[in-house]
């Protein structure tokens, strides 16, 4: 039993080189994981040839090295390792443990197995429409999202599938983040809302203020770094109960906490809203900076799978614009159709650290905004040399597939540019 309400929990365990019981000090996460495996053990022991038994301890195994080494960590491998167990028992038992670590939402284990089933299952299986693989794409959980995203491509379907399309959608809104963690503020009062931004990014937060409750879920669900949502007793249109209710039934915002904030006498008019919504809090709009933390704590504490770190996200961000590149240039768009990208490609080729794939990416668009976006890329000197060529190359090569698109006006300021160039490689 934890020792406060949020832990530690004493644990007894023999230790060989004290010669009798030691006690540690275990989160609740971690006791968890060991009661799991101790009940997972007998339990194979009074079955050892039930695959289902077999399955779930692998999955607990599984678990039980992320949490051990840290789900701000790659996943564990090595001799040892749950991983590599799975490696070796085949996709077969490891396809079953992806479809119980869904069923009972283990995270870990459904993480862990994704990315044994990318080196080892079949494609045919898996991408066919009851697959547990398909399933994973639609979990409210954005590690989970992007990791069976990244399977599928894995895998290089020959053949479209349902749910091609959701895979390009995991992609963009990934690309669409920044390493910085965000926090939407939704208030129809913008001067209320700007003063609870700023609060927030006294916090860390990059804030955004959304007008009403439909902006705010579309910036919730466009952008994969929201860690949190606060929402003004009186949001408009839509409503507090109708926006905290499509924040939780999109599986893109369903695990993203979610913060009302107005009066202290308010809190009971807010509980009668949205009643028993999953981390969901109130908070007084006091304008105390170091109560609204203390407020916080709980909520953000809530999630059963910590948010991202900014090196995991800046990761995340670099596979996504690699990955639609891949897409694109490898010829797969009738399989991925990109169009849901497009956008946040459009924005990426500005970014340095993944210009140069998203221009390829932009490549696959026939439109006249891909040229003027990769003309505007070109001829801005911020960029750098090696961004504006990859840019200007990548219009050279969309010119000669779709025919020149680009108004008169840029074509001339190109021309300019390559005038007044002087960086030889540019001038190529």
């Amino acid at each position: 039993r934890p020792t406060g309400p949020d832990g530690p929990i004493p644990a007894w365990s023999w230790s060989d080189s004290a010669g009798t019981v030691i006690r540690r000090n275990l989160t609740p996460e971690q006791a968890s994981v060991e009661a799991a495996e101790q009940f997972a053990r007998r339990a194979l022991a009074m079955a050892p040839a039930d695959t289902r038994t077999q399955a779930l301890l692998l999955g607990i195994l599984m678990w039980r090295d992320l949490v051990a080494s840290g789900w701000d960590k790659p996943l564990p491998t090595g001799p040892g390792s749950a991983y590599d167990l799975a490696l070796a028992l085949g996709p077969d038992l490891t396809r079953t443990t992806l479809e119980l670590a869904l069923e009972r939402g283990n995270a870990a284990a459904t993480l862990t197995s994704l990315a044994v089933l990318a080196q080892t299952g079949s494609r045919n299986e898996l991408l066919a429409p009851e697959s547990p693989l398909l399933s994973a794409l639609m979990v409210p959980e954005s590690r989970v999202q992007f990791a069976a995203a990244e399977t599928i491509l894995q895998l290089d379907p020959a053949q479209p599938f349902a749910g091609a399309s959701r895979v390009v959608q995991v992609l963009a809104r990934a690309l669409s983040s920044s390493p910085l963690r965000k926090c939407v503020v939704i208030d129809p009062n913008n001067e209320r809302g700007s003063g609870i931004a700023g609060m927030m990014a006294s916090l860390g937060y990059d804030s955004e203020v959304a007008p009403t409750g439909q902006k705010g879920f579309q910036i919730a669900a466009g952008e994969g770094n929201v860690e949190l949502v606060l929402l003004h007793l009186n949001t408009v249109q839509w409503d507090l109960s109708q926006t905290v209710a499509n924040l939780r039934a999109d599986p893109r915002t369903a695990q993203i906490p979610l913060a009302v904030y107005g009066p202290p006498a308010m809190r009971g008019a807010a509980r009668r809203q949205v009643g028993q919504t999953p981390l969901l809090g109130y908070v007084d709009d006091a304008g105390d900076l170091g109560r609204m933390q203390m407020q916080l704590e709980p909520l953000l504490g809530g999630r059963a799978v910590p948010p991202l770190t900014e090196a995991q996200r800046q990761e995340q961000i670099v596979a996504a614009a690699y990955w639609l590149q891949h897409i694109a240039s490898g010829q797969r768009t009738r399989i991925f159709p990109l169009g849901p990208a497009e956008a946040a490609l459009s924005e990426a080729a500005g970014r340095p650290v993944v210009a140069r794939d998203a221009v390829v990416a932009l490549g696959a668009f026939g439109t006249p905004a891909v040229q003027e976006r990769l003309a505007q890329v070109g001829l801005t000197n911020q960029f750098g040399v090696a961004i504006q060529g990859a840019a200007l190359a990548q219009l050279s090569f969309h010119i000669q597939r779709y025919g020149r698109l680009l108004s008169d006006a840029t074509a001339r300021d190109l021309a300019r540019a390559y005038e007044a160039a002087t960086s030889a490689e540019l001038r190529t």
